[in-house]
């Protein structure tokens, strides 16, 4: 079997070529990058895969992803793949909205990383569109692999969290593990302003990096007995009993609810 799409490589055609290999994992899968693969004197092989390029004829089981089309209801060869073959799984969604932005002339970023400066910096340097491919491959498994992880973190939010809007504020609540993906999530995705864990012993308030209320005025405020057992940082951006590097050896006897009801009242 063969994925065939044009030379001189984009983005689109890059994540194409990975979103078919990903979905025919279990095929073994010749990659082409010939853009004279429309023209009728490129040899046709029953099963071609063509992306982000159309051949000049069809039949044979051959398979066609591309947007090109009048009236394409696709923004990207990626978006076709996505919709048709891919289910629109949401691990792949962040990569194929910025395939859509691509033909926008918009910036493609992910995490802050400018993905089209990467990609013409290894077109540049490479020289060699197979080799640009091999290394774009794991810039799309570390952002698949990142937002599967997102992805489960949600999931988990949903089975132990809530959210609570009061004062302008958004203030998660999360009792049992919380994870770097899940307080990533929780922030990046939802706009948290506040994250109250209760995590075995554990306990506390953390800050986004956005909000600039200080959680000293909440130490402050304290009336719980072991208050002087509370850590908040000088710059006041974490409120705990006990935390990941060192954990509480037992509980503090406060509850979420009354840790919730004392960080609204300092609003």
């Amino acid at each position: 079997m063969r994925v065939i799409t044009h030379s001189n490589v984009d983005f689109d055609c890059l994540l194409s070529v990975y979103l078919i290999q990903k979905h025919f994992s279990n095929q073994e899968m010749q990659v082409v990058f010939n853009s004279k693969a429309k023209e009728k004197d490129f040899a046709l092989e029953c099963g071609d895969i063509f992306v982000d390029l159309s051949p000049y004829a069809t039949g044979n089981d051959i398979q066609v992803y591309d947007h090109h089309q009048k009236n394409s209801q696709y923004q990207s060869a990626s978006h076709n793949i996505f919709v048709n073959l891919l289910n629109k799984n949401p691990i792949y969604q962040k990569l194929v909205e910025e395939a859509n932005n691509e033909d926008n002339l918009l910036d493609l970023k992910y995490n802050g990383v400018n993905i089209r400066f990467y990609m013409n910096y290894l077109k540049e340097t490479l020289k060699d569109d197979y080799k640009v491919y091999e290394e774009m491959k794991k810039l799309f498994d570390y952002v698949v692999a990142f937002e599967e992880k997102k992805l489960n973190a949600s999931r988990k939010f949903n089975e132990i969290g809530r959210i609570e809007e009061i004062k302008g504020k958004k203030i998660a609540i999360v009792v049992g593990e919380l994870d770097s993906y899940m307080s990533g999530w929780i922030y990046d995705e939802m706009g948290v302003n506040f994250i109250i864990y209760k995590d075995g012993y554990n306990m506390g308030i953390l800050r986004n990096v956005n909000e600039t209320f200080d959680l000293n005025i909440v130490k402050n405020k304290m009336q719980f007995e072991n208050k002087d057992k509370w850590f908040c940082h000088p710059q006041g951006f974490i409120l705990c009993w006990g935390s990941k590097k060192f954990p509480a050896k037992e509980d503090s006897g406060v509850g979420v609810e009354d840790l919730f009801q004392l960080l609204v009242s300092c609003l």
